[in-house]
């Protein structure tokens, strides 16, 4: 997933791959007004794997996610964490894709929690301010990070 928050170079690199392989995790007026700043989940191979150590590596640049299954199945299930509710009930976009967040929420979920992000995902690696990867794999109900 390639967070393009804090990254203007993702959206021009998303239009290159084509929605075959980059979908923005926002729909309908959301996907328009905030396309510079989406969240997009991205198919990999070497040569964007190339390319996001070579212009991202270092920076807050998204998370890895692995599975098995269609792009826009994947999409599906990932929408579904988009929004949040504070304790006011106030709607906010939740940034799980943000590699200094999604360690730190999965350690805060319970057991049940963790499956039902997890979902179809084997496993997640972030890099971290070192440009060090975390490893965050499904184990028997909760996340474990090496």
């Amino acid at each position: 997933m390639l967070d393009a928050c804090d990254e203007p170079r993702v959206p021009e690199k998303v239009k290159e791959l084509g929605e075959e392989r980059a979908l923005s995790l926002y729909r309908g007026s959301a996907e328009g007004d905030y396309w510079a700043i989406a969240p997009y989940l991205v198919q990999i191979d070497e040569a964007l794997l190339d390319w996001i150590v070579a212009n991202l590596w270092q920076d807050p640049w998204g998370i890895f996610a692995s599975a098995s299954v269609p792009l826009g199945e994947l999409r599906k299930h990932f929408r579904r964490f988009l929004l949040v509710k504070d304790a006011e009930a106030k709607e906010l976009y939740f940034r799980f894709y943000d590699p200094r967040v999604l360690p730190v929420y999965l350690a805060a979920c319970t057991p049940s929690e963790a499956e039902h992000f997890f979902g179809p995902v084997k496993g997640f690696c972030v890099t971290r301010a070192e440009g060090r990867l975390l490893s965050i794999e499904r184990n028997a109900g909760a996340a474990y990070a090496r």
